[in-house]
């Protein structure tokens, strides 16, 4: 209870920041559980990599201050939760426009600092998106629904973080390993 106390009183001093850092740290262990996995499957003896664990993470990073501001301030101020339907409104809105966002940019971003010009990042990227969505709407739309319902706002991005970490797994599987075989 004390660090959840502490993690509060720093979503209040420090909102943005600290969404940054646990996704920071939660996209990143996506990536490791997705590493270990690899691993443990391949039957072959390999170091962690580091410099793929960053991608990963730094994107967590970078992309959160777009989760705080849908969380935070878009979904409530297009759908007040005391308005009829704004659970299913904000899953709608979450699911299409903000889902499509998340998996283009996840996968441009870890192309482009992969090293890969944005054409080629798009090219590479663009046969992973669709398919990636539709993974998506068969997890993500129930654990938003819960979320939209029950979760307050400043506890939003935490939650999905969490929730997110299997997800995050996904990702890195998709974009290190699904697509190389």
């Amino acid at each position: 209870m004390i660090a959840l106390k502490k993690y509060e009183n720093l979503l209040i001093t420090k909102p943005i920041i600290t969404k940054c850092v646990t996704s920071f740290i939660t996209f990143g262990l996506g990536d490791l559980i997705c590493q270990k996995l690899e691993m443990v499957y391949s039957n072959k003896e390999q170091k962690l990599n580091w410099k793929r664990f960053m991608k990963q993470a730094s994107f967590g990073f970078l992309y959160t201050p777009i989760f705080h501001f849908n969380f935070c301030h878009l979904l409530p101020y297009l759908f007040p939760p005391t308005t009829k339907y704004s659970v299913l409104k904000s899953v709608a809105f979450d699911q299409t426009l903000n889902a499509l966002l998340f998996t283009t940019c996840f996968f441009l971003y870890i192309e482009t600092v992969s090293g890969k010009n944005i054409g080629q990042a798009f090219n590479d990227s663009k046969p992973k998106i669709f398919p990636v969505l539709i993974d998506n709407w068969k997890v993500w739309p129930l654990i938003m629904a819960v979320t939209f319902r029950y979760v307050p706002i400043q506890f939003r991005v935490l939650v999905t973080n969490f929730c997110g970490m299997i997800w995050m797994t996904y990702l890195s599987y998709v974009q290190n390993v699904r697509n190389k075989k």
